[in-house]
């Protein structure tokens, strides 16, 4: 445990703002100064959601805010990332 606590206390003062990190786990900060294509694309699509709400789902507006949170996505994470000799 003891060198648990050694390794995160190492990655708090090297990544600090872009991780959230308790007891429990390591997580991105989503509130952090970094870019998270999926956090995008999520608040991207919640917001084209609210939007249409009560108005024509296939409308300019719609369409071009779906589109703008479409491309937010760059694709999946580490793909195709190896690691040698694992």
């Amino acid at each position: 445990m003891t060198s648990l606590r050694v390794a995160l206390t190492h990655l708090r003062k090297a990544v600090g703002p872009y991780l959230t990190i308790t007891r429990q786990s390591v997580a991105m900060n989503r509130d952090g100064p970094c870019h998270v294509d999926l956090i995008a694309l999520e608040q991207g699509l919640s917001l084209a959601q609210h939007s249409q709400a009560g108005s024509n789902m296939h409308s300019v507006p719609h369409l071009e805010e779906m589109s703008q949170a479409l491309a937010q996505y760059q694709g999946d994470f580490l793909a195709g990332f190896i690691v040698s000799d694992s």
